[in-house]
Protein backbone atom coordinates (compact mmCIF):
# COMPACT_ATOMS: atom_id res chain seq x y z
CA UNK A 1 0.00 0.00 0.00
CA UNK A 2 1.27 3.50 -0.78
CA UNK A 3 1.05 6.68 1.23
CA UNK A 4 -0.39 9.75 -0.46
CA UNK A 5 0.77 13.07 0.94
CA UNK A 6 2.76 16.17 0.13
CA UNK A 7 5.60 15.05 2.40
CA UNK A 8 8.99 14.08 0.99
CA UNK A 9 10.43 10.60 1.47
CA UNK A 10 12.49 11.58 4.53
CA UNK A 11 9.46 13.01 6.28
CA UNK A 12 7.51 9.81 5.59
CA UNK A 13 10.22 7.53 6.98
CA UNK A 14 10.38 6.17 10.54
CA UNK A 15 13.31 5.46 12.83
CA UNK A 16 12.65 2.56 15.23
CA UNK A 17 15.11 2.46 18.13
CA UNK A 18 15.15 -1.03 19.63
CA UNK A 19 14.85 -4.38 17.88
CA UNK A 20 12.91 -6.31 20.49
CA UNK A 21 9.35 -7.58 20.11
CA UNK A 22 7.71 -4.14 20.04
CA UNK A 23 10.29 -2.56 17.75
CA UNK A 24 10.35 -5.46 15.29
CA UNK A 25 6.57 -5.60 15.05
CA UNK A 26 6.27 -1.84 14.54
CA UNK A 27 8.95 -1.94 11.82
CA UNK A 28 7.29 -4.89 10.10
CA UNK A 29 3.85 -3.25 10.14
CA UNK A 30 5.16 0.05 8.79
CA UNK A 31 7.14 -1.73 6.07
CA UNK A 32 4.06 -3.63 4.95
CA UNK A 33 2.45 -0.25 4.28
CA UNK A 34 5.36 0.75 2.06
CA UNK A 35 7.01 3.14 4.49
CA UNK A 36 10.77 3.58 4.69
CA UNK A 37 11.91 2.19 8.06
CA UNK A 38 15.27 2.27 9.87
CA UNK A 39 15.40 -0.41 12.62
CA UNK A 40 18.29 0.20 15.04
CA UNK A 41 19.44 -2.45 17.52
CA UNK A 42 22.44 -2.11 19.86
CA UNK A 43 23.13 -5.87 20.13
CA UNK A 44 24.21 -8.29 17.42
CA UNK A 45 20.75 -9.81 17.01
CA UNK A 46 17.09 -8.91 16.86
CA UNK A 47 14.47 -10.15 19.32
CA UNK A 48 15.51 -8.59 22.62
CA UNK A 49 14.82 -10.56 25.79
CA UNK A 50 11.96 -12.39 24.09
CA UNK A 51 14.41 -14.14 21.74
CA UNK A 52 15.90 -16.07 24.68
CA UNK A 53 12.55 -17.18 26.10
CA UNK A 54 12.17 -20.96 26.43
CA UNK A 55 9.11 -22.72 25.08
CA UNK A 56 6.75 -23.60 27.93
CA UNK A 57 4.83 -26.30 26.02
CA UNK A 58 3.95 -29.44 27.95
CA UNK A 59 1.77 -32.01 26.16
CA UNK A 60 0.10 -29.05 24.50
CA UNK A 61 1.00 -25.47 23.60
CA UNK A 62 0.80 -23.20 26.65
CA UNK A 63 0.53 -19.96 24.62
CA UNK A 64 3.68 -18.55 26.23
CA UNK A 65 4.45 -16.41 23.12
CA UNK A 66 8.09 -17.56 22.95
CA UNK A 67 7.70 -18.38 19.27
CA UNK A 68 6.50 -14.86 18.35
CA UNK A 69 10.01 -13.44 18.46
CA UNK A 70 11.63 -16.05 16.20
CA UNK A 71 8.76 -15.85 13.72
CA UNK A 72 9.11 -12.08 13.46
CA UNK A 73 12.90 -12.27 13.18
CA UNK A 74 12.58 -14.76 10.33
CA UNK A 75 10.46 -12.25 8.41
CA UNK A 76 12.62 -9.18 8.81
CA UNK A 77 16.22 -10.26 9.47
CA UNK A 78 18.48 -8.61 6.86
CA UNK A 79 19.72 -11.86 5.27
CA UNK A 80 16.18 -12.90 4.45
CA UNK A 81 14.52 -9.50 4.29
CA UNK A 82 11.37 -9.40 2.11
CA UNK A 83 10.95 -5.65 2.68
CA UNK A 84 13.15 -3.53 0.43
CA UNK A 85 12.14 -0.43 2.41
CA UNK A 86 13.32 -1.82 5.79
CA UNK A 87 16.97 -1.30 6.76
CA UNK A 88 18.26 -3.02 9.89
CA UNK A 89 21.30 -1.76 11.82
CA UNK A 90 22.77 -4.28 14.28
CA UNK A 91 25.55 -3.54 16.80
CA UNK A 92 24.52 0.09 16.42
CA UNK A 93 23.66 2.87 18.85
CA UNK A 94 22.21 6.34 18.41
CA UNK A 95 24.73 8.85 19.73
CA UNK A 96 23.07 12.09 18.69
CA UNK A 97 19.66 13.25 17.39
CA UNK A 98 18.71 16.67 16.04
CA UNK A 99 15.42 17.83 14.57
CA UNK A 100 15.57 20.04 11.49
CA UNK A 101 12.23 21.31 10.20
CA UNK A 102 10.08 18.17 9.81
CA UNK A 103 12.78 15.51 10.08
CA UNK A 104 15.02 13.95 12.73
CA UNK A 105 18.69 13.53 11.91
CA UNK A 106 20.43 10.78 13.88
CA UNK A 107 24.10 9.96 14.05
CA UNK A 108 24.62 6.21 14.41
CA UNK A 109 27.69 4.51 15.82
CA UNK A 110 28.30 0.91 14.79
CA UNK A 111 30.78 -0.74 12.47
CA UNK A 112 31.03 2.75 11.01
CA UNK A 113 29.47 6.12 11.82
CA UNK A 114 26.78 7.48 9.52
CA UNK A 115 23.70 9.68 9.60
CA UNK A 116 20.10 8.74 8.83
CA UNK A 117 17.01 10.94 8.63
CA UNK A 118 13.38 10.18 9.40
CA UNK A 119 10.13 12.04 9.99
CA UNK A 120 9.11 10.09 13.10
CA UNK A 121 10.76 8.07 15.85
CA UNK A 122 9.57 5.03 17.79
CA UNK A 123 11.39 4.40 21.08
CA UNK A 124 11.21 0.66 21.79
CA UNK A 125 14.27 0.26 23.97
CA UNK A 126 12.83 -2.52 26.14
CA UNK A 127 13.82 -3.09 29.75
CA UNK A 128 16.68 -4.00 32.04
CA UNK A 129 16.07 -7.03 34.31
CA UNK A 130 16.45 -6.33 38.01
CA UNK A 131 19.10 -8.28 39.86
CA UNK A 132 18.83 -9.89 43.32
CA UNK A 133 19.88 -7.45 46.03
CA UNK A 134 20.27 -7.39 49.80
CA UNK A 135 20.35 -10.68 51.71
CA UNK A 136 18.73 -12.57 48.83
CA UNK A 137 21.37 -11.15 46.51
CA UNK A 138 24.13 -12.34 48.84
CA UNK A 139 22.57 -15.81 48.96
CA UNK A 140 22.25 -15.84 45.16
CA UNK A 141 25.96 -15.10 44.80
CA UNK A 142 27.10 -17.82 47.17
CA UNK A 143 24.97 -20.76 46.00
CA UNK A 144 24.53 -22.14 42.49
CA UNK A 145 21.23 -23.67 43.58
CA UNK A 146 19.71 -20.23 44.08
CA UNK A 147 18.82 -18.98 40.63
CA UNK A 148 16.69 -16.31 38.99
CA UNK A 149 13.75 -16.83 36.66
CA UNK A 150 16.12 -15.82 33.83
CA UNK A 151 18.56 -18.58 34.89
CA UNK A 152 15.73 -21.10 35.09
CA UNK A 153 14.51 -20.05 31.69
CA UNK A 154 17.95 -20.67 30.14
CA UNK A 155 18.23 -24.02 31.88
CA UNK A 156 14.86 -25.09 30.48
CA UNK A 157 15.84 -23.88 27.03
CA UNK A 158 19.20 -25.68 27.11
CA UNK A 159 17.81 -28.80 28.81
CA UNK A 160 20.29 -28.56 31.71
CA UNK A 161 17.85 -28.60 34.61
CA UNK A 162 19.06 -31.98 35.90
CA UNK A 163 22.33 -30.44 37.15
CA UNK A 164 20.46 -28.80 40.03
CA UNK A 165 19.17 -32.09 41.47
CA UNK A 166 20.97 -35.02 39.77
CA UNK A 167 20.05 -37.59 42.43
CA UNK A 168 16.29 -37.19 42.70
CA UNK A 169 13.16 -37.17 40.59
CA UNK A 170 11.19 -35.59 43.42
CA UNK A 171 12.95 -32.24 43.91
CA UNK A 172 11.66 -29.63 46.29
CA UNK A 173 11.64 -26.21 44.62
CA UNK A 174 10.74 -22.81 45.99
CA UNK A 175 9.77 -19.66 44.08
CA UNK A 176 10.10 -16.25 45.73
CA UNK A 177 8.12 -13.48 44.04
CA UNK A 178 8.73 -9.72 43.92
CA UNK A 179 12.50 -9.93 44.37
CA UNK A 180 13.14 -7.15 41.87
CA UNK A 181 10.08 -4.96 42.29
CA UNK A 182 7.59 -3.73 44.92
CA UNK A 183 10.59 -2.14 46.64
CA UNK A 184 10.04 1.46 47.72
CA UNK A 185 13.59 1.88 49.03
CA UNK A 186 14.99 1.09 45.58
CA UNK A 187 12.48 3.33 43.79
CA UNK A 188 10.69 0.34 42.32
CA UNK A 189 7.45 0.35 44.31
CA UNK A 190 5.47 -0.97 41.35
CA UNK A 191 4.39 -4.39 40.10
CA UNK A 192 6.41 -5.73 37.17
CA UNK A 193 3.19 -7.24 35.82
CA UNK A 194 4.72 -10.36 34.24
CA UNK A 195 6.46 -12.10 37.16
CA UNK A 196 3.51 -14.09 38.51
CA UNK A 197 2.55 -15.23 35.04
CA UNK A 198 6.13 -16.31 34.32
CA UNK A 199 6.41 -18.24 37.59
CA UNK A 200 3.12 -20.04 37.00
CA UNK A 201 4.31 -21.07 33.53
CA UNK A 202 7.64 -22.23 34.93
CA UNK A 203 5.90 -24.23 37.65
CA UNK A 204 3.62 -25.92 35.14
CA UNK A 205 6.64 -26.81 32.99
CA UNK A 206 8.57 -28.15 35.99
CA UNK A 207 5.63 -30.30 37.09
CA UNK A 208 5.42 -31.66 33.56
CA UNK A 209 9.12 -32.61 33.69
CA UNK A 210 9.04 -33.73 37.35
CA UNK A 211 5.45 -34.82 38.15
CA UNK A 212 6.37 -35.70 41.76
CA UNK A 213 8.16 -32.43 42.48
CA UNK A 214 7.12 -30.46 45.56
CA UNK A 215 6.84 -26.74 44.80
CA UNK A 216 6.19 -23.77 47.07
CA UNK A 217 5.36 -20.28 45.85
CA UNK A 218 6.11 -17.39 48.23
CA UNK A 219 4.24 -14.24 47.23
CA UNK A 220 3.00 -10.83 48.37
CA UNK A 221 -0.15 -10.97 46.27
CA UNK A 222 -0.63 -12.97 43.10
CA UNK A 223 -1.45 -11.13 39.87
CA UNK A 224 -3.69 -13.58 38.02
CA UNK A 225 -5.69 -11.14 35.91
CA UNK A 226 -6.84 -12.61 32.61
CA UNK A 227 -8.77 -15.78 31.86
CA UNK A 228 -5.75 -17.80 30.73
CA UNK A 229 -3.70 -16.95 33.83
CA UNK A 230 -6.62 -17.67 36.19
CA UNK A 231 -7.18 -21.05 34.56
CA UNK A 232 -3.49 -21.89 34.88
CA UNK A 233 -3.50 -20.81 38.54
CA UNK A 234 -6.60 -22.88 39.32
CA UNK A 235 -5.07 -25.95 37.66
CA UNK A 236 -1.93 -25.63 39.81
CA UNK A 237 -3.38 -24.46 43.12
CA UNK A 238 -3.87 -28.00 44.47
CA UNK A 239 -0.34 -29.05 43.42
CA UNK A 240 1.57 -26.06 44.79
CA UNK A 241 2.04 -24.85 48.35
CA UNK A 242 1.01 -21.18 48.23
CA UNK A 243 2.68 -19.18 51.01
CA UNK A 244 1.70 -15.54 51.49
CA UNK A 245 4.75 -13.65 52.66
CA UNK A 246 8.16 -13.33 51.06
CA UNK A 247 11.28 -14.46 52.97
CA UNK A 248 14.14 -11.97 53.11
CA UNK A 249 16.94 -14.49 53.50
CA UNK A 250 17.91 -17.96 52.29
CA UNK A 251 20.19 -20.09 54.45
CA UNK A 252 22.61 -22.53 52.82
CA UNK A 253 23.83 -25.77 54.37
CA UNK A 254 26.91 -27.92 53.88
CA UNK A 255 24.79 -30.70 52.39
CA UNK A 256 23.67 -28.32 49.62
CA UNK A 257 20.16 -27.87 51.00
CA UNK A 258 18.56 -24.42 51.16
CA UNK A 259 16.28 -23.18 53.93
CA UNK A 260 13.88 -20.33 54.43
CA UNK A 261 11.92 -19.36 57.52
CA UNK A 262 8.14 -19.13 57.19
CA UNK A 263 5.18 -18.87 59.51
CA UNK A 264 3.17 -21.99 60.19
CA UNK A 265 -0.46 -21.13 59.40
CA UNK A 266 -1.72 -23.66 61.94
CA UNK A 267 -0.09 -22.24 65.08
CA UNK A 268 1.67 -19.02 64.03
CA UNK A 269 5.10 -20.43 64.90
CA UNK A 270 8.12 -19.77 62.70
CA UNK A 271 9.44 -22.92 61.03
CA UNK A 272 12.24 -23.75 58.60
CA UNK A 273 11.48 -25.29 55.23
CA UNK A 274 14.17 -26.94 53.12
CA UNK A 275 14.60 -26.96 49.34
CA UNK A 276 16.80 -28.36 46.58
CA UNK A 277 16.50 -25.18 44.52
CA UNK A 278 15.18 -21.65 45.02
CA UNK A 279 14.03 -19.45 42.15
CA UNK A 280 14.06 -15.66 42.61
CA UNK A 281 11.51 -13.86 40.48
CA UNK A 282 13.24 -11.03 38.61
CA UNK A 283 11.42 -7.80 37.92
CA UNK A 284 11.43 -5.29 35.07
CA UNK A 285 13.04 -1.88 35.38
CA UNK A 286 13.50 0.92 32.88
CA UNK A 287 16.15 0.15 30.28
CA UNK A 288 19.57 1.74 30.52
CA UNK A 289 19.29 2.29 26.76
CA UNK A 290 16.36 4.69 27.18
CA UNK A 291 18.13 7.36 29.21
CA UNK A 292 20.55 8.74 26.58
CA UNK A 293 17.54 9.34 24.35
CA UNK A 294 15.57 11.27 26.97
CA UNK A 295 17.93 14.23 26.86
CA UNK A 296 18.26 14.18 23.08
CA UNK A 297 14.51 14.12 22.52
CA UNK A 298 13.20 15.82 25.68
CA UNK A 299 11.21 12.71 26.60
CA UNK A 300 9.23 12.91 29.88
CA UNK A 301 9.68 10.08 32.38
CA UNK A 302 7.45 8.98 35.26
CA UNK A 303 8.67 8.42 38.82
CA UNK A 304 9.95 4.96 37.87
CA UNK A 305 11.88 6.30 34.86
CA UNK A 306 9.62 4.74 32.25
CA UNK A 307 8.51 6.92 29.32
CA UNK A 308 5.49 9.01 30.27
CA UNK A 309 2.65 10.86 28.51
CA UNK A 310 2.57 9.21 25.04
CA UNK A 311 -0.03 11.69 23.74
CA UNK A 312 2.26 14.68 24.18
CA UNK A 313 5.13 12.69 22.69
CA UNK A 314 3.12 11.93 19.55
CA UNK A 315 2.66 15.66 19.00
CA UNK A 316 6.46 15.82 18.73
CA UNK A 317 6.48 12.92 16.22
CA UNK A 318 7.89 10.59 18.88
CA UNK A 319 6.17 7.35 19.92
CA UNK A 320 6.91 4.62 22.45
CA UNK A 321 6.07 0.92 22.52
CA UNK A 322 6.78 -2.08 24.72
CA UNK A 323 8.61 -1.99 28.04
CA UNK A 324 10.14 1.43 27.34
CA UNK A 325 6.84 2.82 28.64
CA UNK A 326 6.29 0.24 31.43
CA UNK A 327 6.32 -3.50 32.12
CA UNK A 328 4.43 -5.66 29.59
CA UNK A 329 4.60 -9.27 28.41
CA UNK A 330 5.67 -10.49 24.97
CA UNK A 331 2.21 -10.54 23.43
CA UNK A 332 1.34 -7.06 24.74
CA UNK A 333 4.66 -5.72 23.41
CA UNK A 334 3.72 -7.08 19.98
CA UNK A 335 0.26 -5.52 20.16
CA UNK A 336 1.73 -2.17 21.23
CA UNK A 337 4.18 -2.28 18.32
CA UNK A 338 1.30 -2.76 15.89
CA UNK A 339 -0.77 -0.01 17.53
CA UNK A 340 2.18 2.39 17.45
CA UNK A 341 2.70 1.73 13.74
CA UNK A 342 -1.01 2.18 13.03
CA UNK A 343 -0.99 5.56 14.81
CA UNK A 344 1.85 6.70 12.57
CA UNK A 345 0.11 5.43 9.44
CA UNK A 346 -3.03 7.32 10.39
CA UNK A 347 -1.01 10.47 11.07
CA UNK A 348 0.19 10.34 7.47
CA UNK A 349 -3.43 10.28 6.29
CA UNK A 350 -3.32 6.98 4.42
CA UNK A 351 -5.82 7.01 1.55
Amino acid sequence: MALKSNMNDKEKSVMVIGGGMAGMTAAQTLSEYGMKVHLIEKSDHLGGHASSWACMATDTCQHCSSCLSSKTIHKIFPNENPYENLTTYLNTQVIKIDKNNQTFSARLHGDSEHIIEAGKIIVATGFTPTQPEGLLGQAYNRSDKIITTADLNQSLKNNTLKKYFPDTNTPKIGFIQCVGSRNREKGRDYCSQVCCKISLRHIKKLLHLYPEAKISLFYIDLQIIGKETRVKFESLSDRVDLVQGVPFEIFTHENGKLSVIKEDDRNGHRVAEHFDMMVLSMGIQASDSTFPLTGMLDIPLNQWRFIDDPDSLAQKDIYSAGCAAGPVDILTAKQQGILCAEQIIQSFNLQ
